[in-house]
């Protein structure tokens, strides 16, 4: 099994956000039974060097939309996260394309910037179609919950998460 970096900051720059980096997020990736049937990606998604945690599940960030699935590894449960474009499974040869912005059904968060000063608080509840203002451009959205996330404190809103069995 051939393990590929991807370091997203450096491959997407110009790419989101209307040519600025996506500052913070990056994705690591394997491909797994490369050329058979059953090949998959999954991965480490990560934001500053820390892996985002399995109980946000399903997410759409600055990089795209992905889903976490978890899998055995030698230490057991690994935290693994996979690109998500209306199914779990994306062939190595479309990843690069998806996260590129090629793929018309892989989500992104967008950036916008109607209000200058950014909301020091861990989440905000919402849709992912009307982003609330003073959200940051490295927030992200969980889809289940609802609630865009400050991944600066990602700690609070991962407890509030399992506090409501979400």
């Amino acid at each position: 099994m051939k393990l590929i970096i991807v370091l997203l900051e450096v491959l997407l720059m110009g790419n989101c956000f209307a040519g600025e980096s996506v500052q913070g997020w990056d994705y690591r990736y394997e491909d797994h039974a490369k050329g058979t049937k059953s090949e998959s990606i999954s991965g480490e998604l990560r934001y500053r060097g820390s892996e985002l945690p399995k109980e946000f599940g399903h997410v759409i960030t600055p990089l795209g939309e992905f889903d976490f699935a978890s899998e055995m590894g030698f230490s057991g449960v690994e935290i693994r996260w996979a690109p998500f474009a209306g199914r779990l499974t994306v062939a190595a040869q479309s990843v690069e394309s998806l996260l590129s912005g090629a793929g018309p059904t892989f989500r992104k968060c967008k950036k916008e910037s109607r209000d200058a000063r950014q909301l020091d608080v861990a989440y905000i509840p919402g849709t992912f179609e009307h982003r609330p203002e003073g959200t940051g451009s490295d927030w992200f959205y969980v889809v289940k919950p609802g609630w865009w996330v400050n991944p600066k404190k990602l700690e609070k809103a991962q407890k509030d998460l399992i506090a409501r069995g979400l």
